[in-house]
């Protein structure tokens, strides 16, 4: 049985994105920093096709990584075991074999670095644009995930965004290649961590014109996953989010979702 979003084809932004499309109308601001409200904006551009591209490139790299790790974990037991005849000398193969599985690490390995490079390179003219400039604790790279479906395996995340931490104005700032996310402290109606079996997430719900919008944001899931299983603490993300929102209610229920009549009335 299909999923009910998938039969209705909806973006689980799409209301509160409708809803902060009407306010700023309403408000007759064109600019949605400006507003003093929380809002969800798509970005300009196609958003999405980029995000398809960077999904067909990272099945292409997590392949070839599994490809180079298989090859050289083969050619190292082939060696071992020498029952291929060209292998004359187990040591010879040896350093081919280590490299290949090496490099095959890398590669898997690669992705958070390949995809902060991507956002910042396509989010790099919208923040020279913004008038943010340095608020004191440094901006995060991060996954966007769907609250509802964050402990569900995928190859690439909703979004994937850039956050700006603002105590000043106490907000948060989120430049995603496919949307735009502003989040006011005053919005917010729970932050609580949140833990997948590798990652450690913020789940921020917030009223984005007026609409509840539930966000899980990640941060260097594997850095936070081998922290939490090793030291301890909270990661950087839920640290600066934390100094940025101040004192915001947390909640152990997880996020439920309106249903579509009270959403469209809210809007």
């Amino acid at each position: 049985m299909l999923h009910p979003l998938l039969m209705k084809e909806r973006d689980f932004r799409d209301s509160a994105a409708a809803a902060s499309r009407q306010a700023l109308a309403r408000l007759r601001c064109s600019d949605a920093l400006a507003a003093g409200i929380s809002l969800c904006l798509e970005a300009e551009g196609d958003g999405r096709a980029t995000l398809r591209r960077l999904r067909r490139f990272t099945l292409v790299r997590i392949i070839v990584g599994m490809i180079l790790m298989l090859a050289g974990a083969g050619i190292m037991y082939a060696a071992d075991v020498r029952k291929v005849r060209w292998l004359n000398e187990k040591e010879e193969w040896f350093i081919p074999g280590a490299v290949a599985g090496f490099l095959g690490f890398l590669v898997i390995m690669s992705g958070p670095f390949l995809q902060r490079r991507f956002v910042k390179r396509h989010i790099r003219d919208r923040l020279a644009e913004s008038d943010l400039g340095n608020t004191g604790l440094p901006p995060a790279g991060v996954e966007v995930e769907d609250s509802h479906t964050f402990q569900q395996p995928k190859v690439l995340p909703e979004d994937l965004a850039r956050v700006i931490f603002d105590p000043d104005q106490r907000r948060l700032v989120i430049e995603g290649i496919v949307y735009r996310y502003l989040i006011r402290a005053s919005d917010v109606i729970q932050m609580r961590t949140v833990r997948s079996r590798s990652s450690l997430g913020l789940q921020i719900v917030y009223n984005a014109a007026g609409v509840p919008l539930g966000l899980t944001l990640i941060h260097d899931s594997v850095l936070s996953y081998l922290r939490r299983a090793t030291i301890g603490g909270n990661n950087p993300l839920i640290r600066r989010a934390q100094q940025t929102l101040g004192d915001v209610p947390a909640s152990k229920a997880p996020f439920q979702p309106a249903a579509d009549d009270d959403l469209a009335q809210e809007a």
